[in-house]
C-alpha cells in the first residue's frame, strides 16, 4: 500500500502528472510534515478540518497557478 507521498510521488513522475494540481490534504500539522509534503511535489498543503471556503479558495488558487497557456 502507498502513503500519499508516494503517490504523490509516483503521479509527478508521470509526464501526464506534471502539471496536475495535487493537494495535501493532512490531519497532521509540523513543520517537517509541510515542508516534506512541498518537497515531495504537493503544490499546496492545507490542515484538516478547513472550512469548505477556505479549502475551495486553495484549490481554485492552486489550478490558477498551474494553468498553462
Amino acid at each position: 500500500m502507498m502513503n500519499g507521498y508516494q503517490v504523490c510521488e509516483h503521479i509527478r513522475n508521470q509526464s501526464w502528472g506534471r502539471y496536475l494540481s495535487i493537494i495535501a490534504y493532512t490531519g497532521r500539522d509540523s513543520p517537517s510534515t509541510s515542508k516534506d509534503a512541498l518537497a515531495t511535489g504537493f503544490d499546496k498543503y492545507v490542515l484538516k478540518p478547513a472550512q469548505y471556503e477556505d479549502l475551495s479558495a486553495v484549490i481554485l488558487t492552486t489550478i490558477a497557478e498551474k494553468k498553462v497557456i
